[in-house]
């Protein structure tokens, strides 16, 4: 079972894209987070430990990757089984949507953020870590993956991402990349949805 392994396997990957992420956020006291394709809930403990007030949420679609977050997440935060592109979540709810390493699997990334623009309230924060085709390397993993991988479909370039949130209204975008080796290039973005 992949959630079992997952983080073995993926130890120094997920801590770095993690801290990346956590570096972005600008979560206040008492505000509502939620996290977008939460794995194993490794970010929502980070901010558990540092945010106890926060009110957060999980939102995957493996129910065996939820069960391990479960396990290790506090009984407050919440945690749903659903598709990012259809989020069970009250529009206006949320104050900072954050994503990591999410986006390449989602086979409709203009629905999933409308759904994002719908969920965060105005003034709201998101932040959007993922590898990106800004690196020959992730160009290359990319086309092996859309070859023999059905669960990804598309990695964007940072400004291919920078324009899909565009479209979608948000402002102040900021995005850095950077690479975590010599294989894995990432994006990080950060973007409001306008007040």
């Amino acid at each position: 079972m992949l959630a079992s392994r997952y983080e073995q396997r993926w130890h120094h990957y997920l801590q770095v894209s993690t801290e990346r992420t956590l570096d972005q956020l600008g979560l206040a006291s008492g505000q509502c987070l939620v996290d977008l394709g939460c794995g194993t809930g490794l970010m929502l403990a980070r901010i558990e430990d540092s945010r106890s007030d926060a009110r957060l949420t999980g939102v995957d679609l493996s129910a065996d990757m939820l069960a391990v977050a479960r396990d290790r997440l506090a009984p407050s935060t919440g945690l749903i089984q659903a598709s990012i592109e259809r989020l069970p979540l009250a529009s206006r709810s949320a104050d900072v949507l954050v994503s990591t390493s999410v986006f390449h699997f989602i086979r409709n990334p203009e629905s999933a953020l409308e759904e994002m623009s719908r969920v965060l309230r105005p003034g709201g924060q998101l932040v959007v870590t993922d590898w990106c085709r800004d690196f020959m390397s992730m160009r290359l993993l990319d086309a092996y993956l859309k070859a023999f991988r059905r669960p990804h479909h598309h990695t964007c370039t940072s400004e291919e991402f920078a324009a899909l949130l565009t479209r979608h209204g948000f402002d102040s975008i900021r995005l850095s990349t950077g690479r975590i080796d010599w294989f894995w290039g990432l994006f990080t973005a950060t973007a409001r949805r306008p007040a």
